[in-house]
């Protein structure tokens, strides 16, 4: 629903119907300035994640990510991919890490996750959790050979964790272009 439509500013809210609540949303264009500002203020008792999909430019290593500090990370403890259908993981399964720049992999070394595309093929998921004693957490991916940044802010006392799903052209994306392309051609 439209709440009120100010020059460069609408708010938008929707109520919620399984879970009793409410979310309400605020852009915002300033002048001079080149980012879109958004605000979600969730309201009831909702379960909550923010999913932000992100499309790396093409040479490897061209996207940088970079988070405010974190207690642990983690790399999900279930196979993701079936190697019998050409999906696999780089990272070594259930393993623990303090730092993005050395994660364990499954060959017995360590993949750096401050840096992407990296690690063709394979597809993976690690988790940090963030710090709660801070008044915020975030998340920045910067590419500095296009001349732009993407950023999150949270307050990690009521969303601690950040997942990162890397999707390096795996079996599931394959499966995903395969019905997209069968889709296109219809």
């Amino acid at each position: 629903m439209l709440e009120s439509a100010g020059p460069g500013a609408p708010h938008l809210s929707m109520s919620t119907k399984i879970r009793r609540g409410r979310v309400d949303k605020q852009i915002s264009l300033k002048e001079g300035h080149t980012a879109v500002y958004e605000r979600h203020v969730i309201s009831g008792p909702i379960n909550l994640g923010h999913h932000a999909i992100l499309k790396f430019p093409g040479p490897s290593g061209s996207g940088k990510i970079s988070t405010s500090r974190f207690v642990r990370g983690e790399v999900v403890p279930a196979r993701l991919e079936d190697p019998a259908q050409g999906g696999y993981s780089c990272l070594r399964l259930g393993s623990a890490f303090r730092s993005l720049e050395k994660v364990p992999t499954a060959d017995g070394g360590y993949a750096d996750l401050t840096e992407y595309p990296a690690r063709h093929g394979y597809e993976d998921i690690a988790l940090i959790v963030s710090d709660a004693r801070q008044s915020f957490a975030w998340t920045a991916v910067t590419f500095p050979g296009e001349g732009y940044a993407w950023f999150a802010l949270k307050d990690p006392r009521v969303l601690q964790e950040t997942v990162f799903w890397i999707s390096n052209g795996g079996a599931a994306l394959r499966a995903v272009e395969r019905t997209t392309c069968r889709c296109a051609g219809a």
